[in-house]
């Protein structure tokens, strides 16, 4: 079971989404005058007895009151057999309140607790304690059987009897409920210990639970006595396990009555069922145990108040009834765990899976968000979903969605001629509204702000210029995970359970079997080469797949992730062409070289020139001709994660005296890519001490003179001195500037 979504640096592990996998929905009943209900027809309360109605129909067919009822739809007949003085009725009417069938169908009383299923034919399952019917006695007498026996009934669609057949021993044997498959048909009952007769000697108290197979001739086969009287509650047939649950524990068997698993209740249940989402709900003290039908685990522990020992569960064809002494409320459990509603936005994100209760798949009549949703405009958005279930009970879930912050230029970035802007949010160029696409057909300055759903803004500063290498930036600014082309991916998911059946992980529609599941520390690690290209990759973890019997069976995960594939940095060679002209050979074979920028610093201030690569002269105005400054000339790329680094080519040392000119900027070859340049300091040659390239000093301006050298540094010294005592200290100040 995925748990939660955890970023490190070396792999991706994904864990719980916040929003519960499960709900509970308890709903009044607002007319307490149904009894009970199935599809469109229902069982209204009246003085004395019942009645039996379609929807807003004006007819209603009148019968008895009785010890117990069970409704059965027919496509466009609705079936009820009812017990009334031990005696099993069966009523027929169609959709128009013709009435079809009224009559009794067993021709001798059964006991209190009894089952019905249909198939290809209609079974009844119970006990017979005192026999009146000639055939029941004669079937008695020739087998000696002795007090309770159960009994099986097998009826056509006419509601005939067709065969039947009783089981029984010494003792008491009963039938309480059955379950059916295409070739069995599955009873469990209570019986005493040596009883003999059909079930055998065993059991260690009276009324002991049993399971029994029979076939469709009701040919008795397997059986397994229980060791325990619980109360014994039901049974079902799943994917070739049978089910049996008391209110202790719930068992699992295969088709031939051999226990595969057992799980014992953390505290005592009162009713359970198996949804249509496989799971098994087991009702206690307000509390809902949910249990996976695969290997038994617990999911979930629900809370739900309503619910008591005392509560009284009615399962109506799609729903459950609650009875709280006078007080009765409908009740159903939500599975979200297919129904993963996007935390993040994706346009490319597959459609949620469905929501589905205990009877079914739930139908989303409507979803609404604050602010109105806008896949353009990044913010936080609150949905309100509204669910109904099959039964007709509405429900609001409520879950966020970001849209991300998404644009395609960097602050301090210089961008070609004809750029295109790609954002989300609306957007202020310069203080004037622009919109998706925007291109960018004048050279300067421009701050971009950008304002979100909820009026958040976001601005940045970049520039334009002519002769600008081209190149194209991804808008998207989040991603879990970073990797260098055709490098590994690796994916940790933490499982819980028995997961040592998985056959694969489906990752954007194709399995992928290349995985290790840790089954001690419950970890499936999953790799994957990444793609030889640069940029952002879209992956959709759909669910894994793992083998039950003979079934391939999937478990939904339905997460995205991004992958950023970076590109490699630049690599320089630096060659001496004179002591004043440098040739720069740049291997940028992913494009990631961006600019050119220049840091001139003093003692009192330090500058910053950010050049296109393009031909350009390095000019700082309004430096102060009284000091010297060090230039670090640097070659600035980002290897597609929107961060900006640089790779220093060389430093020098410069006078500003008499210096307008810090050098000289020639690409001698570019495409999509940079690959030469000069650097040239022909025209400041006057003005430089010293040039450092690769480390090494390439220039160093001679000396003359000692006189001078001794002079100079006296000089130093005195005015070093009396700045130190003579001044104020002066705020060292950085000034950043464009082209």
């Amino acid at each position: 079971m995925i748990k939660a979504v955890l970023l490190i640096s070396s792999f991706l592990s994904l864990i719980a989404p916040s929003e519960p996998s499960f709900e509970v929905l308890v709903t009044a009943e607002q007319n307490n005058e149904i009894v009970d209900q199935n599809g469109s027809f229902l069982v209204l309360k009246k003085v004395g007895q019942l009645a039996l109605k379609y929807q807003n129909a004006s007819w209603e067919i009148l019968f008895p009151e009785n010890e117990a009822m069970k409704m059965i739809n027919r496509g466009n007949q609705m079936m009820i057999i009812y017990q009334v003085d031990g005696y099993l009725m069966a009523l027929v009417v169609d959709n128009n309140g013709n009435l079809i069938f009224s009559n009794r169908i067993v021709p001798n009383r059964l006991g209190a607790v009894w089952d019905v299923v249909i198939t290809d034919e209609i079974f009844i399952c119970g006990c017979i304690e005192n026999y009146e019917d000639v055939a029941f006695k004669e079937a008695k007498t020739t087998r000696s059987l002795n007090k309770r026996d159960a009994i099986i009934m097998a009826f056509n669609n006419n509601l005939v009897m067709t065969h039947w057949k009783i089981f029984g021993g010494r003792e008491n044997e009963s039938f309480t409920s059955m379950a059916v498959s295409d070739q069995k048909i599955y009873l469990v009952g209570k019986k005493d210990p040596y009883s003999g007769g059909d079930f055998g000697n065993g059991g260690l108290l009276k009324n002991n639970n049993f399971i029994c197979s029979l076939d469709y001739h009701f040919n008795l086969g397997d059986y397994f006595v229980f060791d325990n009287n619980n109360s014994l509650i039901d049974v079902d047939f799943i994917k070739e396990s049978v089910f049996v649950w008391t209110n202790t524990a719930l068992y699992k068997f295969d088709d031939h009555l051999t226990i595969i698993k057992k799980r014992l209740f953390e505290s005592t249940i009162f009713f359970g069922i198996i949804s249509a989402f496989h799971t098994f709900l087991g009702f206690g003290i307000e509390n809902i145990a949910i249990v996976n039908l695969l290997d038994l685990n617990k999911l979930a522990d629900i809370y739900c108040e309503e619910i008591n020992e005392d509560t009284q569960y009615q399962q109506l064809d799609s729903v459950i009834k609650i009875i709280n002494g006078y007080e009765t409320a409908y009740l159903d459990v939500f599975d979200f765990r297919s129904f993963r509603f996007p935390p993040v936005h994706y346009d490319n994100l597959p459609a949620e899976g469905p929501i589905k209760s205990i009877f079914g798949e739930v139908t989303i009549k409507d979803k609404t968000s604050l602010p109105l949703f806008n896949p353009l405009v990044f913010g936080t958005y609150t949905w309100n979903i509204n669910l109904q279930t099959s039964f007709g009970l509405e429900y609001v879930i409520n879950r966020q969605t970001l849209v991300q912050k998404e644009v395609n230029v960097s602050e301090n970035n210089i961008y070609p001629l004809g750029y295109h802007l790609h954002f989300t949010g609306n957007a202020l160029l310069n203080g004037q509204a622009i919109v998706n696409n925007y291109a960018l057909n004048e050279s300067g300055i421009y701050q971009l702000t950008l304002i979100g759903a909820n009026n958040e803004q976001y601005s940045l500063s970049f520039a334009v210029a002519r002769e600008q290498i081209p190149f194209e930036e991804l808008p998207e600014r989040n991603w879990h995970f970073e990797t260098r082309r055709s490098g590994i991916v690796q994916i940790d998911l933490s499982l819980q359970g028995d997961w040592s059946n998985l056959e694969g992980v489906i990752i954007n529609g194709e399995a992928f079997d290349d995985f290790l599941f840790d089954q001690v520390n419950q970890r499936l690690l999953v790799r994957f080469k990444a793609p030889d290209e640069m940029g952002i990759y879209h992956y959709f973890i759909d669910s894994i797949i793992y083998r039950q019997d003979n079934d391939r069976l999937s478990y939904p995960i339905k997460y995205m992730f991004t992958v950023n594939v970076l590109g490699f940095e630049p690599e320089i060679v630096i060659e001496e062409i004179n002591d004043f002209e440098y040739l720069i050979k740049v291997n940028d074979d992913d494009a990631c070289a961006r600019s050119i920028s220049v840091h001139a610093v003093s003692n009192l201030d330090d500058y910053v020139i950010n050049l296109p690569l393009s031909d350009s002269n390095i000019v700082f105005p309004n430096l102060n001709k009284k000091q010297n400054y060090e230039l670090t000339y640097f070659l600035n790329y980002d290897i597609g994660n929107h961060q900006i680094a640089s790779i220093e080519l060389l430093s020098a040392k410069m006078s500003g005296k008499n210096a307008s000119d810090f050098g000289e900027i020639t690409i001698l070859e570019k495409t999509n890519q940079l690959k030469k340049l000069t650097l040239s300091f022909l025209e400041s040659k006057d003005s430089i001490t010293e040039i450092i390239a690769n480390n090494h000093f390439v220039y160093q301006k001679p000396v003359n003179n000692i006189f001078s050298v001794v002079l100079v540094g006296g000089l130093c010294f005195s005015v070093s001195y009396f700045l130190m005592w003579g001044f104020k200290k002066i705020r060292h100040k950085t000034r950043r500037r464009y082209f």
